[in-house]
């Protein structure tokens, strides 16, 4: 029996959106990831200044997103470098606010930095961690 691997995929994304754990500490943070969303520098330096273990579990995530995100895996999953920042997007970058439009507009935002991640980020020092 072979399972699906969207199976997998939507576990993983469900189980991780209901950890507590936050990559972007507060508010401010996901503010500001928002509003640099598309500025390669800025993302990477946002990233950077994040406390070790935050950005060691975001460096892992995306790495893990990096290696999805290739042509051959793509063929078979559907899932390109956008369609895989839409999904993960909610789980890295929390929206703060409780009003609906204001979520709304910032999905976008939330998804380009999530895809500036996918695409810009250096995450080789990921495989050495063991």
């Amino acid at each position: 029996m072979t399972v699906p691997v969207c199976v997998g995929a939507s576990f993983s994304v469900f189980a991780f959106s209901l950890t507590p754990f936050l990559f972007f500490l507060n508010r401010l943070f996901t503010d500001r990831c928002i509003s640099i969303s598309t500025n390669v520098q800025e993302v990477l330096a946002i990233v950077a200044s994040l406390p070790d273990l935050n950005r060691l579990v975001l460096m892992y995530i995306v790495r893990f997103l990096q290696k999805f995100a290739h042509p051959e895996v793509t063929a078979h999953t559907k899932m390109d470098v956008n369609n895989l920042a839409m999904v993960w997007a909610p789980n890295c970058l929390r929206c703060p606010y409780d009003n609906p439009a204001l979520i709304f507009e910032n999905t976008r935002k939330e998804m380009e930095f999530v895809r500036t991640l996918i695409v810009e980020m250096d995450t080789s020092s990921v495989d050495q961690l063991k």
